[in-house]
């Protein structure tokens, strides 16, 4: 699928924890990252600095294979962050994986994007 221009993505694949982007103030980035969430597992924000990026939306998609099909449980989907850029600077966004009712269990996985906002 291709993104529109001002669209920038990024996806975590595999064991892939670490990534970093650069953006356009005003840019639209989307951050996929791979779930399961038939399990329970879902990715939350847990921290990034709203006014270098802005969280717009979160939800899960599809994978391509399965477009034209109900999901299945057990089938992995990803999860997607939609951010809007707001001004220059930098900031890292922390996601977390883990099963909201499971508190004093630490996280499955932590992914941190480092992100660059400039002209």
């Amino acid at each position: 699928m291709a993104l529109e221009q001002g669209v920038k993505e990024v996806t975590f694949e595999g064991e892939t924890n670490a990534l970093s982007v650069s953006v356009a103030p005003g840019d639209v980035l989307h951050v996929k990252l791979a779930a399961l969430p038939s399990a329970g597992f879902n990715w939350r924000l847990l921290s990034a600095d709203p006014s270098v990026i802005s969280l717009k939306e979160t939800r899960f998609e599809k994978s391509e294979a399965g477009a034209d099909r109900p999901p299945k449980i057990g089938v992995p989907a990803n999860q997607l962050f939609v951010f809007e850029a707001q001004a220059e600077g930098e900031t890292k966004a922390v996601f977390v994986y883990a099963r909201p009712w499971e508190k004093d269990k630490p996280p499955a996985r932590t992914a941190i994007l480092t992100v660059r906002v400039g002209s």
